[in-house]
């Protein structure tokens, strides 16, 4: 499996999900969804500060175990649509 891609990504409304699993499809790479043991708000603003919070504070919530080997792939690719929408 090594030299395959591997894409790693979080998906709140599942469009991070859609992406993600389209630009495998095209590359030919695996998957692995990170999912928060505690889930985030539902309310836009509230997720939003949440969020605001978490970065200030270089938290990183706890993950659900996902079964995947990292060091199987040679490159692992993370999914961070926000800094696609800050370029275009």
């Amino acid at each position: 499996m090594r030299g395959k891609p591997l894409i790693v990504y979080y998906s709140r409304t599942e469009f991070a999900a859609q992406v993600s699993e389209y630009l495998a499809a095209l590359t030919g790479s695996d998957t692995v969804r990170l999912i928060p043991v505690n889930s985030y708000p539902d309310d836009y603003y509230e997720c939003v500060e949440q969020g605001r919070k978490e970065v200030r504070s270089a938290y990183c919530p706890e993950l659900r175990p996902y079964d995947c080997n990292l060091e199987a792939y040679a490159t692992v690719h993370k999914n961070q649509l926000y800094q696609a929408r800050n370029i275009i």
